[in-house]
């Protein structure tokens, strides 16, 4: 699990279970259940109706960015963002062990979702919403000092959760070595990835031409 498969993402009980390809299948489709029930109740904590809520949060199960995903075990972080966001929320609206419990459970889950990259986006959006309302809030001193005790409490409590997935990852950086410090690594970067990034920012402005610009 030191490669980043996330195997101790929740939904992967499933397969574990009954190790086929039906039981695989669901257990990457589930995913999207867990993704819009997040929002569902992130979408209802900030105060929207039932319906609009619903409505919400199947829109993002639908969305381009969870669908796309789907194939691929190491992406399960990405699904845990509402999660994530909706701890934040609580952090900064009900501030106490509870809000802290949700939130570390959340990331934690997070930190065990595989690839590092969308693990990052997860943390990056819960600071990100933090940060967004002490901007708009202008908590006194001694508020920011709390909430700051309280996020760093979080941070503790989700890496001793994810710490099963983690250390043999910091193993694995000690004594391995990546192929993107090599020849090969280079080779690809130069004869397949660097061009279509490079069409990127162009593709934002006009998507509908992305292969072709590729």
């Amino acid at each position: 699990w030191a490669e980043q498969g996330g195997p101790f993402f929740p939904t992967k009980l499933l397969y574990y279970l009954k190790p086929d390809d039906f039981m695989l299948t669901a257990a990457l489709a589930s995913r999207l259940i867990v993704g819009a029930l997040g929002m569902f109740l992130l979408s209802s904590a900030l105060g929207l109706s039932a319906l609009l809520a619903l409505f919400t949060g199947a829109l993002l199960e639908y969305s381009g960015v969870f669908a796309a995903n789907l194939p691929y075990s190491n992406t399960s972080a990405i699904y845990m963002l509402p999660w994530a966001l909706l701890g934040a929320h609580k952090i900064c609206t009900k501030p106490g062990p509870a809000a802290v419990a949700f939130s570390a459970l959340a990331l934690g889950m997070a930190l065990l979702g595989g690839h590092p990259s969308l693990v990052l986006l997860v943390c990056v959006g819960f600071g990100a919403w933090v940060l967004g309302v002490w901007a708009q809030t202008r908590p006194a001193v001694p508020v920011l000092m709390r909430s700051s005790g309280l996020l760093a409490a979080t941070g503790v409590i989700a890496l001793m959760i994810a710490a099963i997935g983690l250390l043999p990852f910091l193993e694995l950086v000690v004594h391995a070595l990546s192929y993107k410090n090599t020849d090969v690594a280079e080779s690809i970067w130069r004869e397949r990835l660097g061009w279509t990034r490079d069409v990127f920012g162009f593709a934002a402005f006009f998507p509908s031409l992305l292969s072709a610009a590729r």
